[in-house]
């Protein structure tokens, strides 16, 4: 069930280059799935109307908050970087569908690359019961987040860096194959920018499912503005990010 709560600020920090993890709390949480979204008003602003989304990857049930992450990119995430302890924002929650069910015992692979692997963490918290392994790619180390909880969550954790400053050096996919006889993962989760995602395609012997970062308008698919091509068996279909997604094949949408 979505719901619009008020939502308080318990911390709101820097956890890479221009990027930032708030931790919001309210009275009471509904249940949320690995990769389904939020959509959050931007307080203090007539001007700024639209809701901006952000993935939830992390919800502590018991203390009835999440965490988001966003990177400085426009008014609004300025906005969102100047709130302090005890303000509050109003949160449209959980949107999207989130990732699949995976059978207990069977290994997930994560693939992400910038602030796109954020939404992985939530994958890394809920899916105890499986093996999970992560490649995850920045352009540089002043970039890499979340690093150190991945390691602990994760079977084996692979860093990438385009120049070599953190981890391995290349892109995701490239870094990938080196590991991937070793992996040997039964589902591949991945988030990223798009080049990364369609990198992914030489491994599309692997069942995919890509959460796509889109440009979205309300959140609950009603303006059409994250309309996307997507190809189902009885053709291509116009379906929206925010109501039908994020979360889809990658075979339903890197089909071309």
């Amino acid at each position: 069930m979505i719901v619009d709560l008020i939502f308080q600020v318990e911390e709101n920090k820097l956890i890479a280059s221009s990027t930032y993890e708030m931790t919001l709390k309210t009275e009471k949480l509904p249940p949320i799935k690995a990769g389904q979204f939020a959509e959050v008003k931007i307080p203090s602003r007539e001007d700024l109307i639209l809701r901006r989304p952000f993935c939830v990857y992390s919800v502590d049930s018991e203390k009835n908050s999440i965490k988001i992450g966003y990177a400085l990119r426009g008014k609004g995430t300025k906005e969102l970087s100047a709130l302090k302890v005890g303000d509050e924002v109003q949160v449209l929650l959980p949107l999207g569908n989130g990732f699949p069910a995976v059978e207990k015992g069977k290994k997930i692979l994560l693939a992400g690359g910038g602030v796109g692997v954020l939404p992985l963490l939530s994958v890394a918290e809920s899916y105890l019961d499986n093996e999970v392994y992560c490649c995850l790619g920045f352009k540089d180390k002043n970039l890499v987040m979340k690093a150190d909880e991945f390691k602990r969550l994760c079977k084996k954790a692979v860093f990438a860096t385009d120049d070599g400053s953190f981890g391995e050096k290349g892109f995701v996919a490239e870094v990938l194959e080196r590991h991937m006889d070793d992996i040997k993962p039964d589902v591949i989760f991945a988030c990223g920018p798009e080049p990364m995602l369609k990198s992914l395609k030489k491994f599309s012997a692997v069942p995919t499912y890509v959460s796509l970062e889109q440009r979205m308008g309300c959140g609950i698919g009603a303006c059409l503005v994250c309309a996307c091509k997507i190809k189902k068996a009885d053709g291509e279909h116009n379906l929206r990010v925010c109501k039908d997604g994020p979360v889809f094949l990658f075979d339903e949408v890197f089909y071309g």
